[in-house]
């Protein structure tokens, strides 16, 4: 009778063992599969975020001015530059010739001053 008392409580012990064992696996299992399914809600949600910003950065390329665009600003660029120095060349040539009309008005009158 001792004998299959003591084999019992080796059995039972055992199976309390296995139990314990396979608990504690079974939770492992669990924390990692709430784990991975965390990273996997995050990074559906965050590769929904770049999916977003990827089609806005398309659109805005897509409206972006091609080298043809740019190439034409230039050349309106240059032609104002042009322009601007044209006018700027005209305005020189003004100022000077206003310049000595004053000159001259200014002779003029110091003669006619003293004169009289």
């Amino acid at each position: 009778m001792d004998e299959t008392k003591f084999l019992f409580d080796v059995v039972q012990t055992l199976m309390i063992a296995v139990i314990g064992i396979m608990n504690w696996l079974n939770n492992r299992q669990r924390v990692t599969n709430e784990t991975i399914n965390k990273l996997e809600t995050g990074i559906d949600d965050r590769l929904d975020d770049h999916s977003e910003r990827l089609t806005r950065l398309e659109q805005d390329v897509k409206n972006a001015p091609k080298h043809d665009d740019l190439a034409e600003i230039y050349r309106e660029m240059r032609k104002m530059a042009d322009t601007l120095g044209t006018m700027n060349a005209a305005l020189s040539a003004q100022t000077a010739a206003l310049t000595a009309l004053k000159e001259q008005v200014g002779r003029m009158d110091s003669f006619w001053r003293d004169h009289k």
